[in-house]
């Protein structure tokens, strides 16, 4: 069973978004089946490399998106996106210090940091991705028919 499972409570309408989102789901799912079965650090490196690499390549895709929009929290929003890559870099450095400490608290915090933050922060400009609703007298699917 996964450690990290995407539903659809996730999406934030914008399918490329959803699909980055998903794709760093499935690594973190990779690198908690890794460090269950024993590792090697070398292989540790690798993946955490690879994990924040793509982190990096949503955070610019996100952000890029966000400045296309014109979102108005976005000074606050990048801070976010920077501590997350920092505190990927402080768990690869720590790899010498007793990894089966760190598999643990390394797997709670990205659980942790990637839940709260898509579902607090991302989705505070998902509204700013969604068509406009109807105005006027057109409030439900039905009046529009």
């Amino acid at each position: 069973m996964p450690f990290f499972v995407w539903s659809r409570a996730f999406s934030l309408g914008e399918e490329h978004l959803d699909e980055q989102h998903r794709i760093i789901f499935a690594l973190l799912n990779r690198l908690y089946d890794y460090l269950g079965n024993g590792n090697v650090p070398q292989e540790n490196d690798r993946m955490l490399l690879e994990l924040r690499d793509h982190v990096n390549t949503l955070f610019n895709y996100e952000e890029d998106l966000l400045v296309s929009i014109n979102y108005p929290e976005l000074e606050k929003h990048k801070p976010m996106h920077r501590y997350f890559v920092s505190q990927l870099d402080e768990f690869k450095h720590c790899d010498g210090k007793g990894w089966a400490t760190l598999n643990s608290s390394l797997l709670l915090f990205l659980r942790d940091w990637l839940l709260n933050h898509i579902l607090q922060e991302d989705w505070k400009y998902r509204d700013y991705l969604q068509p406009a609703p109807p105005i006027g007298r057109y409030t439900h699917k039905r009046d529009m028919l």
